[in-house]
């Protein structure tokens, strides 16, 4: 990997037979254009065969509705596919492809809740984690018992985590009443561990079929907050984006560069246009 000529983080996508269109877009607006939020990157898109095996960690038949239903059998599997991830999915990926060492894992609603577990496993693949409107109910909230244990002990480093919640309650004649994930944010704000840096952002005007994109957005907008560079810079100050990378980088423990389109772009224009 390492003579390649350039490598890409790769952003690891769940439930990504829904989401990979719409996904991958909002990846593409991101990383082009004069003013880019983020990095070009690479797409995995995992499409699910049994999202519920491989989003939990335990064994429920308890659902939303806080009766029991079948849809759930199968649950329990969720460390079983960390561990696929770490030895089957990552490796090749990394095989075929010219990949940085810089990983991000996206979840929604029940993948959610694995993005969190990968968070507090023991065994560290990923450095940037997006958790949108996780399943947090799951198990009476067994996630959010593991995390306040784990994260007592956990060492963490340069680890970025970005979770969003709806701001549209369901019907509570046909659902549990619920907390969400920003229960993590207290969690989180109490430990205060080194080593993490971490936002919650509620959306109040969606709902949490809605959201989905505009929470992909910010949150690779604020694991790479800092890489966008400023029209004042691209066009009177190019001194200081070494500057700018150079920060974004030690922050984010691994090389973060503009890419060789936008750099072009602009010696054309001052070569031959302004």
């Amino acid at each position: 990997n390492s003579h390649r000529y350039r490598r890409y983080p790769v952003l690891y996508v769940r439930d990504g037979g829904k989401f990979f269109h719409s996904f991958t877009g909002v990846v593409e607006q991101l990383t082009t254009d004069a003013t880019p939020h983020a990095p070009e990157m690479i797409v995995v898109a995992i499409v699910e065969k049994d999202r519920v095996r491989d989003s939990s960690v335990t064994r429920s038949l308890k659902g939303f509705t806080g009766k029991e239903e079948s849809v759930y059998e199968s649950s329990g599997g969720g460390e079983r596919f960390l561990r696929f991830l770490g030895e089957e999915l990552i490796p090749y990926i990394d095989r075929s492809f010219s990949t940085s060492p810089y990983l991000i894992y996206c979840g929604y609603s029940f993948t959610g809740l694995s993005v969190v577990e990968a968070l507090l496993s023991e065994k560290r693949l990923f450095d940037g984690f997006i958790a949108i409107d996780p399943s947090w109910w799951w198990d009476d909230y067994v996630t959010e018992r593991r995390a306040r244990a784990a994260l007592k002990v956990r060492k963490l480093e340069k680890a970025q985590l970005f979770m969003a919640g709806s701001g549209e309650p369901y019907p509570t004649n046909y659902f549990i009443e619920s907390r969400d994930i920003e229960s993590l944010n207290g969690i989180l704000e109490k430990a205060r561990l080194p080593g993490i840096e971490w936002k919650f952002k509620r959306y109040d005007d969606e709902s949490h079929h809605s959201m989905p994109q505009l929470a992909l957005y910010d949150g690779l907008s604020y694991i790479f907050r800092g890489y966008k560079p400023t029209l004042e810079e691209l066009y009177n100050e190019p001194e200081k984006l070494r500057q700018r990378y150079e920060n974004v980088s030690a922050r984010l423990g691994e090389k973060m560069m503009p890419g060789e389109g936008l750099l072009n772009s602009f010696g054309y224009q001052f070569l031959y246009g302004l």
